[in-house]
């Protein structure tokens, strides 16, 4: 399956007594740099929307921005809101990728469809692990309407909403096991 992946970050907080908002971002200008032109991704900021082009037909693109340095160890919430205008297929994939290390090494993913499938994996280690393998939903909009990822990480365990509905959460067993082991 050909991918497009688009990812917005307009808010990180942490959880701590209360809730402390360490990045925000409603586009209403470049501040944070987002602009770029560069291995076939195009990124602008108009009219307090960051618009994100992939022009690669057979790769995913991403842009990162770094919150925090220990993402596993601190409680959070990610939250974006997301609109897809144009795709290559209706099976091409967009959301947002966080918990993501610099060195691409670990990171989370929630993939949506403009034909509302979604799916939320982890990469760690050169494997993926899946908590939710693609699944159609009714919590997804579709194509040029908007959808809203919150995702909200709670000491190892995780739960991801769209659209405020729930989609998924980890269970018993943490999520952020992999990077956290002290063998690994």
């Amino acid at each position: 399956m050909k991918k497009l992946l688009f990812l917005v970050f307009i808010f990180t907080s942490i959880n701590l007594f209360g809730q402390k908002v360490l990045f925000h971002d409603t586009f209403d200008s470049d501040k944070n740099q987002w602009a770029l032109n560069s291995n076939n991704l195009v990124i602008n900021v108009e009219k307090g929307v960051l618009v994100m082009k992939n022009n690669d037909k057979q790769n995913s693109k991403w842009e990162l921005i770094s919150v925090i340095n220990s993402p596993d160890e601190v409680d959070y919430d990610v939250e974006a809101t997301l609109k897809v205008t144009q795709t290559l297929a209706e099976n091409s994939a967009y959301g947002l990728v966080w918990s993501c290390y610099n060195d691409y090494s670990d990171y989370r993913v929630v993939n949506m469809t403009p034909n509302k499938q979604v799916q939320v994996y982890q990469y760690s280690g050169k494997e993926f692990y899946y908590l939710k393998k693609w699944e159609e939903t009714q919590a997804i909009n579709g194509k040029n309407k908007f959808n809203k990822i919150h995702v909200k990480k709670r000491a190892n365990r995780i739960e991801v909403y769209i659209n405020d509905k729930l989609i998924v959460k980890s269970g018993d067993f943490s999520w952020f096991y992999f990077r956290c082991r002290n063998d690994h």
